[in-house]
C-alpha cells in the first residue's frame, strides 16, 4: 500500500524511466470526462509554439502543438479542437492551405493566423475563408489571452497535476505520460515557476523533486503548501540518503519515490489520490 511506504522514506522500483525515447515526443490530450475546450498552436518556430503552449497549459488550458501543416492536419482528424493559431508562412503546406484542409475536417473550429512577414494576399485569403483574425509576430501574449477568453470560456477544470523536476527529459516525460492518460497537467523547471503556477490554484498533486538548482524541491514544497494547504505532494530524490527527505515527510509529503522513478508508481499514486 502506499501508505506503508511513508515510513520507510524512500520505495523501491520495478519498471523505472530513464528517458523520454520510449514515449512519443507530441503532446496529446486523450478524451475524458472533464476535458471541454482543446487548443492547437501550430507554427515551425519551436521556441515561439512551446512558449504558447506552456503558457497555455499554465492557464488551465488543453493544448496540442503542431510543428506544421501536415502535422496539423493529422492532429485535427482525431478531432476536438476548438481554437488554432495557426503560423501562415511555414515549411512544406502554408498556413492558409492548412486552415482550408482543416476547415474540411473541423468546419467549426476557430482560426487565428499568425505571421512576422508581409503576406497581405495570404492574410486576406484567410479572411476570406472565415480566419478570425492575423496576428502579427511577435505576438502579444495579452492578445492570445483576450483571443482564448473570448472564444472559450473558462469551464471548472477538475483534478490538475504539476511536475517539478529540473531533469527536462524527466519532466516532460512525466507529463506527456500523464497527459496520455486523461490528466491535465502542469511542469515547472524549478521550484519558482513551481509556486508561481501554484499561485494560481487549482492544483491538486505534485511530483516535486528535492535536489533542484536555486530552490531546493523542500523549501518550494513549504511555500507552496501555504498557497494550497490540501494539496498532496510527492517528493522525488536520486539519493536515497537525502538529508531533506525526513524533513518534506514530517512536513505533510505524501511519500518519496527514489529515482529512477517507476511509472506503474506515479500511475498507481494518481489514480489513489485523483480518482479519475
Amino acid at each position: 500500500m502506499l501508505g506503508r511506504s511513508v515510513s520507510t522514506g524512500t520505495r523501491s522500483r520495478p519498471e523505472a524511466l530513464h528517458s523520454m525515447s520510449e514515449f512519443p515526443h507530441t503532446i496529446r490530450f486523450k478524451e475524458h470526462l472533464y476535458m471541454t475546450h482543446k487548443i492547437m498552436v501550430v507554427d515551425d518556430d519551436t521556441d515561439l509554439r512551446i512558449t504558447l503552449q506552456e503558457i497555455l497549459i499554465g492557464k488551465g488550458r488543453e493544448v496540442l502543438a503542431a510543428k506544421d501543416g501536415f502535422q496539423a492536419i493529422e492532429l485535427a482528424s482525431e478531432g476536438n479542437i476548438d481554437l488554432i493559431f495557426m503560423d501562415i508562412r511555414m515549411p512544406g503546406m502554408d498556413g492558409v492551405e492548412t486552415f482550408l484542409k482543416i476547415k474540411e475536417i473541423l468546419p467549426n473550429c476557430t482560426v487565428v493566423m499568425m505571421t512576422g512577414y508581409a503576406v497581405e494576399s495570404l492574410i486576406e485569403r484567410a479572411l476570406s475563408e472565415g480566419a478570425k483574425a492575423c496576428l502579427n509576430k511577435p505576438v502579444s501574449i495579452d492578445e492570445i489571452l483576450e483571443i482564448v477568453d473570448a472564444f472559450m470560456p473558462e469551464l471548472p477544470i477538475a483534478h490538475r497535476i504539476m511536475v517539478v523536476d529540473d531533469d527536462a527529459d524527466l519532466r516532460t516525460t512525466l507529463q506527456e505520460i500523464l497527459i496520455d492518460k486523461g490528466r491535465e497537467v502542469l511542469a515547472a523547471e524549478d521550484g519558482f515557476q513551481a509556486i508561481e503556477f501554484a499561485s494560481d490554484g487549482n492544483i491538486d498533486l505534485i511530483f516535486m523533486d528535492i535536489r533542484m538548482p536555486g530552490m531546493d524541491g523542500v523549501e518550494a514544497f513549504l511555500k507552496i503548501k501555504q498557497i494550497l494547504p490540501d494539496c498532496i505532494v510527492v517528493m522525488m530524490t536520486g539519493n536515497a540518503a537525502e538529508p531533506l527527505i525526513e524533513q518534506a515527510l514530517s512536513e505533510g509529503a505524501k511519500t518519496c519515490l527514489s529515482k529512477p522513478v517507476s511509472i506503474e508508481e506515479i500511475l498507481e499514486i494518481v489514480e489513489e489520490t485523483m480518482p479519475a
